[in-house]
């Protein structure tokens, strides 16, 4: 080096874009940098410091004390059907006993009219082969009347003097009607499982899955 020539010296952070002494450490630059937040970098990452000063979330009390006044709606309760009474069965007894001579009655009445309107005489009914066909006309027209007044009315002269009334569709009701014969059958062994059945039914009741209920409102006043 030639004695007439002078030194220079450079800065060591020139052209490097910050000081490395200006927070008094080397490595502190002097302003952050400022990077985009992507959707897999937590929030508080992206934040920087300012999340972490602001400390973690809170849930304000007023939300929840709003979602625990809410009313909440109680389960539902299953009720067993409990069994039938000691008087049941003495009801439709008595009911059943009503409609057989209400309905038997009227049956042979309109039979017989309709007998002597043909130009005979009444008591010609009794005679040796008319009797049997008029037996079966008569308890056929019995349990039709029968019948038709449970399937619209849902109840009979006997029910509604006890109080007693079938509730359910006409199909069913009808249905009902229709396996009574069979459960009378058998010495009426159909009938007499009602002493037995705990829900005191019969078997036409079983096969419709209907059966006279009691209710004193019901009764005939």
């Amino acid at each position: 080096m030639a004695p007439d020539q002078k030194l220079s010296f450079k800065p060591v952070h020139s052209g490097l874009g910050f000081h490395p002494f200006s927070d008094g450490l080397p490595y502190a630059p002097q302003a952050p940098i400022q990077r985009p937040r992507t959707s897999s970098q937590p929030l508080a990452h992206s934040l920087g410091a300012g999340a972490t000063v602001a400390g973690p979330v809170r849930i304000s009390p007023t939300i929840i004390r709003a979602e625990s006044a809410a009313p909440v709606a109680p389960a539902p309760r299953l009720e067993l059907q409990k069994p039938f009474g000691w008087s049941y069965l003495p009801l439709r007894m008595i009911a059943f006993g009503i409609d057989v001579a209400v309905h038997l009655s009227a049956a042979a009445l309109a039979l017989i009219g309709a007998f002597a309107g043909l130009g005979n005489e009444p008591y010609a009914i009794f005679e040796s082969g008319v009797l049997e066909p008029a037996l079966l006309a008569i308890l056929a027209t019995a349990w039709v009347m029968a019948t038709a007044q449970e399937v619209i009315l849902g109840t009979t002269p006997g029910k509604r003097i006890v109080g007693l009334k079938l509730h359910g569709s006409g199909a069913a009701i009808f249905m009902r009607a229709f396996f009574f014969a069979p459960s009378c059958l058998f010495l009426g062994v159909g009938l007499l499982w009602a002493l037995f059945n705990r829900e005191r039914r019969c078997w036409h009741d079983v096969a419709a899955d209907v059966q006279p209920m009691y209710r004193p409102s019901d009764a005939l006043r």
